[in-house]
């Protein structure tokens, strides 16, 4: 499966319709997104079509601007956005609600959190006992020996997603899903800083 990867201009290309039809149906927002940076959110309305259907129960995590969540919203009655920006971030969220998701996603929100790993722990309580989480991530395997942007905390590295947040999914019954594919593949250039976008799916695994 796909599913732990670096989304460079081979998925660019996999995923040129799904980023054509963003075009289609939100040209006024497509024109505010930078083009290289929009796989992130045509491989997440992908991916989240691969888990949900329309009955699926889905919390869109950072909402705002998120392409993937408007283009969802017609498919997935059941699909919620929360951001900061609007209303709440993860964590006080989950404290005010009872409600378990089917999949809980999240768009390039994760390296803005200053506690990644109560980020990831509070997405793993949210999920049902089948339940799926997505998240993508800035990348670059050679951090913290090259800069990051400054709107990010951190970028994340192949450790990061293959040993230290494995650890945290495991505390919380909760296993990546498929095998990493995660390669040094910078192609993406911001802020004078260079990196990619990476992804990790992984799922409750409640026996």
């Amino acid at each position: 499966m796909n599913n732990n990867v670096i989304l460079n201009d081979a998925y660019r290309r996999k995923h040129a319709n799904t980023i054509q039809y963003f075009y289609q149906k939100f040209p006024t927002l497509m024109q505010r997104k930078i083009a290289e940076a929009n796989i992130q959110q045509a491989w997440m309305y992908d991916k989240i079509l691969e888990f949900a259907n329309f009955d699926s129960n889905v919390l869109c995590v950072g909402n705002h601007e998120d392409t993937a969540y408007y283009a969802l919203r017609s498919k997935m009655p059941n699909l919620i956005g929360i951001d900061p920006l609007f209303d709440y971030d993860l964590a006080s969220y989950r404290q005010q609600t009872s409600q378990k998701f089917d999949v809980v996603f999240s768009t390039s929100v994760i390296e803005h959190v200053l506690d990644d790993e109560l980020f990831i722990s509070d997405m793993c309580e949210m999920l049902n006992d089948t339940g799926v989480g997505i998240i993508t991530c800035d990348f670059n395997d050679d951090y913290p020996r090259v800069p990051k942007p400054l709107v990010d905390v951190r970028l994340y590295t192949s450790s990061d997603l293959t040993v230290r947040i494995p650890a945290i999914l495991k505390q919380h019954n909760c296993v990546v899903l498929g095998d990493f594919e995660y390669h040094n593949n910078v192609d993406f250039h911001y802020e004078g800083c260079n990196y990619g976008f990476a992804t990790l799916v992984f799922r409750k695994d409640v026996l």
